[in-house]
């Protein structure tokens, strides 16, 4: 029995210490584990997973992005809401585009729709909230010239810091007051443009959203009426004598005091203006110098210190092609039937030798007028030159010419429109065309620049360049 005994008693102590050992095991992996999770390896190798996952999905959008900037630049059918979204959704298959935000695999991103790039890592898809946005228009004020528009926006975790509000791609109104309200926030905007205004509402997560005024009623444009312009402040022109023929330099300010008006409204309904009267300061030009650079310095003293850059607006001098293109058909007869000295308006002459002085300008370029309509006032209101010449003129042995000078006094009813004669000839003041002309003077060729002389009479006339 003892012996029996005792064999039982070592099997017990055995299993009793394999119990033993596998319940110290179970501790320590118990342990194990809570250590693991306390120290959060487990939540550590998740955060990697997960940032994979979001690197991943960034890059299949930025490379997206990409393209999409390409279309911009490429594409005429491009367009920052509607055509974007497609196209983001057409190349990312699954992605969800709502408003400014980009779903893709999960995650969000912000959706910068003006460059287009990505803005933010808004992080998992459900873990973050817009703002409130609302828009509504209000109702057309009585004039018809602008209607208000209702911005109603509210984030009650983050608050509103500003909002923006857009017009083909400018800022036209921004309310920097919200001061980061969580408390839901009104505002009103006067939209005085047709077009599509797009809200930008800031928080934590921004948000926009757009709305589409069409009731404005524009008062219909004519010539004549006078509109608010201001171009670039501007440094004084310099005039070289090198290039003018004149005597001496002439140092010509910029004239502030300028109103503009309505001079032609073109068929693509944009329109060209003109100063109310001419600017202050006489302009001197003389011999070939001044007949081959008049025009081109003409019109580099207006782009200079008239033009606006950032309206896109490139001044220039008036001149006779426009002038003509105001023309009835009373008008083109009058100047077409007009003789000077013995040659008509068109035809031509040749001149021998001895009196064939040619200028450069003429040789090269004024010479090879065609007689269509408002080509030789539009070939001789060209530049040419690039830059201001020092070449004069030449002897020829001969020289044929084409009469494109005319004079007459002008009438109202050799235009189109009253009140395009009126801003013409009725300043009271004489002043330059950036135009040209050649002219038969008997015996000799008459080379010259355009005036319009608003004395006792008004007439389209002329300043002759003797050289």
């Amino acid at each position: 029995m003892k012996n029996y005994a005792f064999k039982d008693s070592n099997k017990g102590i055995t299993l009793i210490a394999l119990i033993i050992t596998i319940i110290v095991m179970l501790i320590i992996i118990a342990v194990t584990i809570k250590t693991v999770i306390q120290s959060g390896l487990f939540g550590h190798a998740e955060k990697a997973i997960n940032g994979y996952s979001m690197h991943e999905a960034r890059v299949k959008l930025g490379t997206t992005l990409t393209g999409a900037m390409a279309e911009k630049y490429t594409n005429k059918n491009y367009n920052e809401n509607d055509y974007l979204d497609k196209y983001i959704q057409d190349n990312l298959p699954g992605s969800k585009v709502v408003d400014n935000v980009v779903i893709l695999d999960g995650w969000a991103f912000e959706l910068d729709r003006n460059t287009p790039k990505i803005g933010q890592d808004l992080g998992q898809e459900g873990k973050f909230t817009y703002p409130e946005l609302n828009i509504e228009k209000g109702i057309l004020l009585e004039d018809k010239l602008s209607i208000p528009v209702i911005i109603t926006a509210s984030e009650t975790e983050y608050g509103i810091s500003k909002i923006e509000v857009y017009l083909n791609g400018k800022l036209v109104k921004e309310f920097d007051d919200c001061n980061g309200s969580k408390e839901e926030i009104t505002r009103t905007f006067t939209a005085t443009e047709n077009g599509t205004y797009f809200v930008r509402v800031y928080s934590e997560i921004n948000i926009t959203g757009y709305v589409n005024v069409d009731e404005i009623i524009l008062p219909k444009l004519k010539i004549g009426d006078y509109v608010s312009y201001t171009p670039n402040i501007a440094s004084d022109y310099l005039i070289e004598a090198k290039y003018s023929g004149h005597t001496s330099n002439q140092t010509i300010p910029q004239d502030t005091t300028l109103k503009w008006q309505i001079m032609n409204i073109n068929d693509d309904g944009t329109i060209q203006l003109i100063a109310e009267k001419p600017t202050a300061l006489t302009v001197y030009f003389g011999g070939a110098l001044g007949y081959n650079n008049g025009v081109l310095l003409l019109n580099d003293l207006c782009k200079s210190q008239y033009s606006n850059v950032s309206l896109g607006i490139v001044s220039r001098s008036l001149n006779l092609a426009d002038i003509e293109k105001q023309f009835n058909e009373l008008g083109t007869t009058k100047r077409d039937e007009c003789i000077v000295n013995t040659l008509q308006y068109g035809k031509q002459k040749t001149y021998g030798a001895g009196v064939a002085h040619t200028s450069n300008i003429y040789k090269n370029h004024d010479k090879n007028v065609t007689i269509k309509p408002n080509n030789i006032a539009q070939r001789e209101s060209e530049n040419y030159y690039s830059e201001p010449t020092t070449l004069t003129s030449t002897q020829e042995n001969s020289l044929t010419i084409t009469q494109t000078y005319y004079k007459f006094e002008s009438q109202t009813n050799y235009y189109n429109d009253s009140n395009f004669h009126k801003l013409i000839f009725d300043t009271g003041t004489t002043y330059w065309l950036a135009s040209r002309f050649t002219s038969d003077s008997v015996s000799v060729v008459a080379f010259g620049l355009r005036c319009i002389m608003n004395t006792n009479s008004r007439f389209l006339w002329y300043n002759t360049i003797w050289f």
